[in-house]
């Protein structure tokens, strides 16, 4: 993604930070590394076993000092295996409230049902200004809203 400009003339550059980032994910690198590499190098190079959704999202951000919507395009890719599932998750042109987010979830089976890791990271130039009121919720917020509904589409996707 290019460059832009929030409005103060002061350029953001998350496809930068998102992939400065993914590379320090060298635990997943070695993992797995057909997931790793396809969203490194995503649109091209995609495994025939993994799926990808890109698209608009509108959500509110809420906090102490106003109420606010922002559009978010989001990149959601997938890898189904015979032992585990792997998401993936990058928010592209946050605008107004952070600058990018990744983030990561293992389904593994379990024998009482399936065990769920997931891992997110934020980056932004806005919050060192707001990290205690607004950055932090935020953050909490995204992450739970965002496990249920990963928690559930897992649920409606597996075999009965």
């Amino acid at each position: 993604m290019e460059p832009y400009d929030r409005g103060d003339g002061k350029q953001t550059q998350p496809g930068d930070e998102l992939q400065s980032k993914w590379k320090l994910e060298v635990e997943l690198a070695e993992l797995f590394p057909t997931f790793y590499k396809a969203i490194a190098s995503y649109p091209a190079e995609q495994p025939p076993e993994m799926q990808n959704l890109v698209f608009w999202v509108k959500e509110r951000f809420e906090s102490k000092w106003s109420t606010r919507s922002a559009f978010l395009l989001e990149h959601h890719a997938w890898l189904v295996a015979d032992d585990h599932i792997l998401l993936g998750l990058r928010q592209f042109f946050v605008g107004h409230t952070y600058n990018a987010q990744y983030g990561v979830s293992l389904v593994l089976p379990h024998e009482d049902g399936v065990v769920v890791f997931n891992w997110v990271d934020l980056t932004s130039d806005l919050a060192v200004r707001y990290v205690p009121f607004i950055a932090l919720p935020i953050a909490q917020k995204i992450m739970r809203t965002q496990l249920k509904a990963r928690y559930q589409d897992l649920l409606e996707d597996l075999p009965q």
